[in-house]
């Protein structure tokens, strides 16, 4: 065979998913290739929150604000407690695959806007908290500066949940700071978008520092070379699904071609059974099931 048939079928289901599940068309996209499908859907989905029933704990400064009684609020936390779709509330950009989330990605803080008004606008209020599979931690509702603050926001999450969402560093004599605006040019310009380093301190009232949190909370950046074309700050867990999948379904085609000579073959991919399933046409066509591999991240079951 001059390409492997099956790794190209596994790209054309992503394109199509990435029309069907966000209305994107890939050749819209710049730079686009074939082999770039599972990267893109899977960047799309990183920044987004699954559908799903959780709870909502509250910082007690979100307990004694206003906003917690407030009927926006209340519309909004009942779409989380019923696990309904609350994307619509996220970011403009979080149909863009390439845009980074830098407070996301480096502190597991997401943000989205608490309500939309009737022409589809967006309002300054923004609802900072982390997502967790069963649960939602609401921190507290800030403005668009707040984004760029994110050692106050991880400050106010130590000291409603010291030990359920991080692990912070106690008593550590290390002499880190933390540089707001700094953080601002890193979160809007891409070139500035690298791996942090330093831990980041958390301060008490008095401005002492008593703890630190390491690094990146949620997902390391990467660089990806793709047939000569090269694409930054891919997330690493997007990077990690990717050679998983791709090498076993290389794999599995490789097995077809030597063993059964293999020519001709169509990929049918099940999530909801965790299988693909391989049509193999020779003189006589035949169907061999192949179970999903257990316990290592995939493109096709990426975020669930």
């Amino acid at each position: 065979m001059s390409e492997m048939v099956l790794r190209s079928q596994w790209f054309d289901y992503f394109s199509k998913r990435i029309l069907n599940d966000f209305g994107i068309v890939v050749s819209d996209i710049e730079n686009y290739q074939p082999d770039l499908s599972p990267i893109v859907y899977c960047c799309l989905l990183n920044r987004r929150v699954i559908n799903k029933k959780r709870e909502i704990i509250y910082s007690k400064a979100f307990l004694e604000s206003s906003w917690y009684n407030d009927e926006r609020w209340i519309k909004l936390k009942d779409l989380i407690e019923e696990g309904g779709d609350i994307n619509c509330y996220m970011s403009k950009a979080i149909n863009e695959w390439k845009a980074v989330d830098y407070l996301l990605y480096t502190y597991n803080v997401s943000h989205f806007h608490l309500h939309k008004d009737k022409k589809g606008g967006i309002r300054n209020e923004l609802v900072f908290g982390v997502f967790t599979h069963d649960c939602f931690y609401a921190i507290c509702v800030g403005g668009h500066n707040d984004i760029y603050k994110p050692d106050e926001l991880i400050g106010r999450a130590y000291d409603a949940w010291p030990t359920e969402i991080y692990d912070y560093e106690l008593n550590s004599k290390k002499n880190n700071k933390f540089d707001q605006g700094f953080f601002k040019r890193q979160a809007n310009i891409p070139e500035l978008q690298y791996n942090k380093v330093n831990s980041t301190p958390i301060k008490n009232g008095k401005g002492e520092v008593i703890a630190h949190v390491d690094k990146f909370q949620h997902t390391l950046l990467v660089n990806l070379t793709l047939n000569d074309i090269e694409y930054k700050s891919i997330p690493y867990s997007v990077y990690c699904a990717y050679l998983n999948e791709i090498k076993h379904i290389e794999e599995i085609e490789m097995s077809l071609v030597n063993n059964v000579k293999a020519d001709k073959m169509d990929l049918i991919i099940l999530p909801e059974k965790k299988m693909y399933e391989v049509i193999v046409h020779n003189r006589i066509s035949f169907k061999k099931s192949i179970p999903f591999r257990r316990k290592v991240l995939i493109c096709t079951l990426y975020n669930q």
